[in-house]
């Protein structure tokens, strides 16, 4: 499927190295803006916590990734297939754990994924966010997750510097 997500160009290295540094200065705002905690409870932590929400966060998960990849053939990273997948979790999860428990897990998930670097955080962080505004706003109207999200794929961002 063709993307809708806008994608700035990082042709000039200069230019990256520079929104790198604004990245590091921006970190604390950013984590505040999306109320993550980098120090919060584990992935391990909240199944202790919950262990039937945790199996049920992990069978969403997967079933979220069988749809992404039926949607989105190609590689992912960092693009419009990883933002649909996010938000396709995410609105799940709050459907079936409410909204407190899809932030706790996918919470518990950005801090766990080793070299999640913090660019990808904050795109992760906001489309897991979207995911589960988009339960709230259309949780009650039954149409399907998929539909939802894939209605609403310009809300979603696929680096910390797009503007949804």
């Amino acid at each position: 499927m063709p993307g809708q997500i806008r994608q700035r160009r990082t042709d000039c290295g200069l230019w990256v190295f520079v929104n790198e540094l604004l990245e590091v200065a921006r970190r604390d705002q950013l984590f505040k803006k999306y109320d993550f905690d980098p120090d919060g409870n584990s992935r391990w932590q909240e199944v202790f916590k919950n262990p039937m929400d945790a199996y049920k966060a992990y069978d969403l998960s997967k079933t979220s990734v069988s749809i992404t990849k039926n949607r989105y053939p190609g590689p992912w990273g960092d693009n419009e297939a990883d933002a649909f997948r996010h938000a396709h979790w995410s609105y799940r999860m709050a459907k079936e754990l409410g909204v407190n428990g899809a932030k706790s897990f996918s919470d518990a998930h950005e801090r766990y994924t080793k070299g999640n670097f913090f660019r990808r955080t904050v795109m992760d962080l906001h489309n897991n966010q979207v995911g589960r505004q988009l339960y709230l706003q259309y949780g009650n109207t039954g149409a399907s997750a998929t539909d939802i999200v894939s209605g609403n794929i310009g809300r979603l961002i696929t680096s910390p510097y797009d503007r949804p």
